[in-house]
């Protein structure tokens, strides 16, 4: 069982999204409309799971998925949304969501993407990660890549463990025995490359996208 916000500024939507997760076993521990209200409940209650709409009454709410990250790191951000639009999935990924879900998805998929985040994964609806790796190849790069879009599971815990100032030798005794001090070392460089950045600006780029916290 998770604790979950809703978010969505649809009654009928909130209602009834609220009430196919509570037959499921979850939680809901509310339920907001607007994107003020959604950053004073997650500061409040630091619920497991944050169903969000994109568009609230009084705005867009990509814009604070950074602020919910810097008081609450643990909450998963799971988009929910009418839009389909291949861009527009992109960047909530961009601005650090664990999962996009559009609106007229199966409800199943709803308790899977759930699961699916709980467990410390990112969630793509079926096909939707070689539609997105399709798209960013036709873009032109700008600024530095999301960790979350573009690391499996072992090397975004190495970019985290580096981010908050680990040594080679420290993220190796953290890892799996089989991973040694050469081999972090080769995965380091192979993330930079990935995410268009140097080693050096590491720790930044795990702020910007939430992965740590800068006040720890």
């Amino acid at each position: 069982m998770a604790t979950i916000l809703c978010a969505d500024d649809h009654p009928l939507t909130l209602h009834g999204i609220s009430a196919y997760l509570r037959t499921a076993g979850h939680e809901v521990v509310g339920e907001v409309d607007t994107v003020s209200s959604v950053v004073q409940l997650t500061r409040e209650l630091k619920p497991d799971v944050l169903l969000l709409d994109l568009f609230l009454k009084d705005g867009n709410s990509l814009s604070v998925i950074e602020d919910i990250r810097a008081y609450s790191r643990w909450t998963r951000i799971l988009i929910f949304s009418m839009s389909s639009r291949l861009v527009t999935i992109l960047a909530g990924y961009e601005y650090g969501a664990d999962g996009y879900l559009t609106k007229g998805i199966k409800r199943e998929k709803i308790g899977e993407a759930i699961e699916t985040v709980l467990s410390g994964n990112v969630y793509y609806m079926p096909g939707t990660k070689e539609e997105l790796a399709a798209l960013t190849n036709r873009m032109p790069v700008q600024g530095p890549l999301n960790p979350k879009v573009y690391l499996n599971l072992i090397d975004l815990k190495i970019f985290e463990f580096m981010a908050m100032g680990m040594t080679v030798d420290e993220v190796a005794e953290n890892m799996c025995p089989s991973m040694n001090k050469k081999t972090i070392h080769n995965r380091v460089s192979q993330i930079c490359s990935k995410l268009k950045i140097k080693r050096s600006q590491i720790q930044e780029v795990a702020i910007q996208y939430g992965l740590i916290n800068p006040k720890l």
